[in-house]
């Protein structure tokens, strides 16, 4: 019995994709008014896509990309990445994909490839990962939401595991350098303490979340990526 022929790609299926990826982001990002300052419209994009998205589809063909992220809403690291760029695009705000390891242990000092973002607010760039915020449907943590320069450094490298910068040489000639600390959040209830702000076991199992309080949920997959 001959093999079943592959999907036609055509302009049709091209632009239905396209207004179906636009719905989403719409969808996502609705609670956006006018006046609302860069920091409103950024928690938006941050807590809407973690309550749209989930991670997992990790051998998927779309799970490094929006596709997955925005249309079948399952998606691993690059896919959430890929995906808060495009919503903050749209949202009017500067964000770029970021490649690099992750620490996936504090014990014993493990660490794993991951992609997040890099934000700027107030002229200022910080750090936003939406994996480590987020993948698990109605739970919105803010672990890894605008850190800086001194989490990174705790938490982050930009090499991979085979010690490879992937960032440079293609799309940024350099990246910007974040802020020496976190975004100060002001009154909007975001509070950092020690014991909250990275709280590291082995696998990174889920934790309660508040919202309001940055609590460390994410997931390691088999493949050592976030």
């Amino acid at each position: 019995m001959p093999s079943p022929s592959p999907p036609v790609w055509g302009r049709e299926s091209y632009l239905s994709e396209l207004q179906q990826l636009e719905a989403a982001a719409q969808t996502i990002l609705a609670p956006i008014e006018e006046g609302m300052s860069d920091y409103e419209r950024l928690r938006v994009v941050h807590d809407g896509f973690i309550d749209w998205g989930d991670y997992g589809d990790m051998v998927g063909a779309d799970a490094g990309n929006i596709r997955g992220a925005l249309l079948n809403r399952r998606a691993v690291c690059e896919g959430f990445a890929r995906a808060a760029v495009y919503l903050c695009q749209h949202a009017g705000l500067r964000c770029i994909y970021v490649t690099g390891q992750l620490r996936t242990s504090s014990v014993n000092d493990t660490w794993g490839n991951h992609a997040w973002n890099y934000v700027q607010l107030d002229g200022k760039w910080y750090l936003m990962d939406l994996t480590t915020d987020g993948g698990f449907p109605g739970i919105c943590g803010y672990s890894a939401f605008l850190r800086g320069q001194n989490y990174f450094d705790e938490n982050y490298r930009l090499t991979s595991t085979d010690g490879v910068d992937s960032n440079l040489g293609g799309v940024y000639a350099e990246l910007p350098a974040l802020a020496s600390a976190d975004y100060d959040a002001g009154t909007t209830g975001l509070q950092t303490s020690a014991t909250a702000s990275h709280t590291a076991t082995s696998m990174h199992k889920p934790a309660k979340v508040l919202h309001g309080h940055r609590v460390r949920v994410g997931r390691f997959d088999i493949d050592g990526r976030w």
